[in-house]
């Protein structure tokens, strides 16, 4: 059953109501449509809608990196039919081309790539050298065990890395080490040394030797 539309919603003046109510619904909702592409033509708001042509080129990089068509379907929600759509391989749902999707969609495809040239990118192999040292920082400071359960290590991982010469490293191991050291950086710190108060000897010497001729009585 198919529920009857309402006056005073702008669905009921499209379907051809023009009573009062349905006329300010539809007054209401051209202002608001007006004031939301003032905001966007502002740059103070993103536009609800893109050109299907920045989605195509997102989904066909992801499509190079490895991804296949289910895995971008689970991850991003989009349905096969919306994903063959912008890829230009079919019509929308009414039987024209699609010109343009939501702005989610967008913001979905674009945190999924940032994710997968993340994982790209750690893979990469780095100098040794920086990681190595901070390695056996951690230990002199906090010991084998104490240095393996801050990078959230077993021993023989911990063990592999400073004891056998690896010219390289993953960027990714690179980057686990270095946000260790940062969560540990007050147990690494040395500790501040409080300040020396200044005896009245101590500031009557200064002035002495400042060239001043100091009254013990009065100063």
């Amino acid at each position: 059953m198919v529920r009857a539309k309402e006056h005073g919603t702008r669905s009921m003046y499209n379907s051809g109501c023009r009573c009062g109510a349905c006329r300010k619904a539809n007054s209401e909702y051209e202002k608001a449509r007006a004031r939301r592409n003032a905001r966007i033509a502002m740059g103070a708001e993103p536009a609800r809608r893109v050109e299907v042509g920045e989605a195509e080129w997102r989904v066909r990089r992801l499509l190079r990196m490895g991804w296949t068509r289910h895995e971008l379907e689970r991850l991003t929600g989009l349905k096969r039919i919306t994903l063959a759509a912008i890829l230009g391989e079919r019509s929308n749902s009414r039987g024209g081309e699609l010109g343009y999707v939501t702005r989610p969609t967008i913001d979905v495809l674009d945190a999924l790539l940032a994710s997968r040239e993340r994982d790209i990118a750690d893979g990469v192999l780095v100098d040794a050298g920086p990681t190595k040292a901070i390695v056996r920082l951690l230990i002199g400071s906090l010991g084998r065990h104490g240095a393996a359960a801050a990078l959230g290590w077993d021993i023989k991982r911990l063990d592999n890395l400073n004891y056998h010469d690896l010219p390289r490293v993953k960027l990714g191991t690179a980057r686990e080490v270095e946000a260790a050291a940062r969560r540990i950086r007050g147990v690494l710190a040395p500790a501040k040394q409080p300040a020396k108060v200044k005896t009245w000897e101590d500031r009557m010497a200064e002035r002495r030797a400042a060239g001043y001729v100091v009254n013990p009585y009065t100063d």
